[in-house]
């Protein structure tokens, strides 16, 4: 699994040299050179460099540490401040850049459990940065070490970056609470490599997260952002405490409420207006104009992530209205979660677990509120990607049934446009009776489109342990406006049904699929008020030795359960099942649709279907 450092065995007996006599450096005319030998240093105060060119080197990360201890003296909120000069308001404007270059060292909090309870300095009591960056041309960072524990810190934030290269340095945060992330990018964000790193967090926050605009100082507006040509590869990820899983006796207790052991958002792509914000009367308040934002180039490839500890959105994709996106890429990045169980009882807020997030006219700040009902056509590309699930894995605790069932979801789509294509999704699939009229599931669902239209294109994946292919959901006051599915070249094993409920319009396209189906409804479960579906050139084989107990326990094309779901009054559909084989199925067992209302309203095209014991 890797390298998990426990830091609080770690010693030190002395400062940093005498030539440190300062926390403040003006190099304006200059460059700075901070070089330090082998030993283990206590950092007293805070460094500040301001503007051009800076060096901080150790010998080795093994070899170099630095100590940042609970009573250091530091100013701002950085430990260490590196500070170009940029200011927008006219008849001020300014740029310089500074460039950086970090490399040969470890530096470290020890900051125990009990002090950071006690809050009893400035370090324990404040939202912190280890390093800290400001409009940088240039920042590269190679053999660094960084490990922040029990602390409302992040390791790296850069706020308007150029020409970023970190590699072979490890990012770790055990913040055990609600505040601290490990690398995070805002405002303008370009010519970025982030690979061959490693990074360790146990709290809840970003482990990577580009957003945000390029506020530093008040007085700056931002009117346009871009981040382009970003590129995260080949990193090793985990989600764990020090025991290399989850550790709630380890959270720190907080006065406004502790965090409750779920990592709420992993990985994050977004934009918003959160941060937009101009000073009137005194007063900071959110600009009414809003910024621009352009994002060309964010690929995520290559990644190996192990998640030993809850969460609830692993990757999320979340642009606002004002965003123009192209070429999002996640691509052949291994994702693994082991065994960890999540009690709703105690955690009443969690929700499903989810893969990736994919987001279009949304606000992210302390929540996701949709705040428009609108839709972007381009597509983000989910391609090459393998996930794996353990035994115990995103368990909860459903108190109607009293049995632990599973809520993972693979892909969740509000407003956007996902192509999923060659995926690999392992997960386990139990399907079990508690009564005649009851039974739980465990499995993961492929898609959820809800709140906004959606579109999903999918085809070449193999998905193992499906509990439903896709849910459509809209809310009975605000339908969804329309949903697009295409499928085809799949391998299906499990629960390959679709679910509508509050969606006026969809068209679904299912063909060349291999499916192993263990439910009885093969294809649709309920649909929208009006649409097309079509199912054709599949090949379905029904595992009847998992077929759960239903009403009817042969193949069921198209359902809408007992006359009691407010979406059976269909007003115009067209359902096209063809050309389709079905290995084990007999004939005259298939049922094309069952309870369904208003079924004058349904044109059906069904021929040239091969059942085990007739061709149609």
């Amino acid at each position: 699994m890797g390298y998990n450092p426990n830091i609080s065995n770690l010693f030190y007996s002395y400062s940093l040299p005498s030539f440190l006599d300062t926390n403040t450096f003006d190099i304006t005319n200059g460059d700075t050179v901070i070089e330090l030998g082998e030993g283990i240093y206590t950092l007293d105060f805070s460094i500040s460099l301001n503007q051009h060119n800076v060096t901080i080197k150790g010998q080795c990360r093994d070899k170099t540490i630095l100590i940042v201890p609970a009573n250091i003296n530091y100013s701002d909120d950085a430990i260490i401040n590196l500070q170009g000069l940029y200011k927008t308001q006219i008849g001020q404007e300014a740029d310089i850049r500074i460039a950086v270059n970090i490399s040969g060292l470890t530096i470290m909090t020890d900051v125990s459990k009990a002090a950071a309870e006690a809050r009893v300095n400035k370090l324990t009591e404040n939202e912190t940065y280890i390093i800290k960056c400001y409009n940088v041309g240039s920042l590269v960072m190679r053999d660094v070490r960084i490990c922040a524990e029990n602390l409302e810190t992040t390791c790296l934030d850069v706020r308007r970056g150029f020409n970023i290269d970190i590699r072979n340095c490890e990012f770790i945060n055990r913040n055990r609470r609600w505040t601290g992330g490990n690398v995070w990018l805002r405002g303008d964000t370009e010519n970025v490599i982030i690979e061959d790193n490693d990074f360790y967090k146990y709290g809840n926050d970003e482990i990577i997260a580009l957003y945000g605009s390029n506020s530093f100082e008040d007085y700056n507006v931002s009117t346009a952002i871009t981040k382009r040509n970003v590129m995260i590869r080949n990193n090793r990820i985990f989600c764990q405490d020090t025991t290399g899983g989850s550790n709630p006796s380890d959270i720190i207790t907080e006065n406004n409420g502790n965090w409750d052991g779920i990592n709420q958002r992993l990985i994050c792509f977004i934009t918003n207006q959160d941060d937009n914000k101009v000073i009137v009367n005194n007063h900071t308040v959110q600009n009414l104009t809003p910024c621009a934002y352009t994002i060309d180039g964010i690929h995520f490839e290559n990644n190996d992530i192990h998640i030993n500890a809850p969460i609830s959105h692993l990757i999320t994709a979340a642009f606002d209205k004002n965003t123009d996106f192209k070429d999002v890429v996640i691509k052949n990045n291994i994702i693994s979660y082991g065994n960890w169980t999540v009690d709703n009882s105690n955690n009443p807020g969690w929700n499903e677990l989810m893969d990736f997030c994919i987001y279009y006219d949304t606000q992210y700040g302390t929540s996701l509120v949709d705040t428009y009902n609108q839709y972007s056509d381009e597509p983000l590309l989910i391609t090459g990607n393998t996930i794996t699930c353990g035994t115990n894995a995103r368990n909860y605790y459903n108190q109607s049934t009293g049995t632990y069932e599973d809520n993972h979801i693979c892909v969740h789509i509000r407003g956007a446009k996902v192509i999923f294509n060659d995926n690999h999704v392992l997960c386990r699939r139990e399907a079990f009776t508690i009564d005649e009229n009851t039974f739980a599931q465990k499995g993961i669902d492929i898609f959820l489109i809800d709140t906004k239209k959606g579109t999903a294109v999918f085809y070449g994946n193999y998905c193992e342990g499906v509990k439903a292919l896709a849910t459509i959901k809209g809310a009975t006051d605000n339908k969804i406006s329309e949903s697009w599915i295409h499928g085809s070249g799949n391998h299906l094993y499990g629960n390959i049904k679709l679910i509508y409920e509050n969606v006026a319009s969809s068209h679904v396209w299912f063909s060349g699929n291999n499916i192993i189906s263990d439910y009885p409804i093969i294809f649709l479960s309920e649909f929208a008020d009006s649409g097309t579906a079509v199912f054709t050139e599949n090949r379905v084989y029904r595992d009847m030795s998992r077929v759960t107990y239903f009403q009817n326990p042969e193949g069921i094309i198209y359902y809408t359960g007992n006359n009691n779901n407010n979406n059976n009054n269909i007003v115009s559909m067209k359902l096209i099942c063809c050309n389709n084989v079905f290995d084990n199925l007999n004939f005259s067992n298939a049922i094309m649709y069952a309870y369904v209302d208003n079924i004058d309203n349904i044109s059906t095209i069904h021929d040239n279907n091969i059942f085990a014991d007739t061709v149609e």
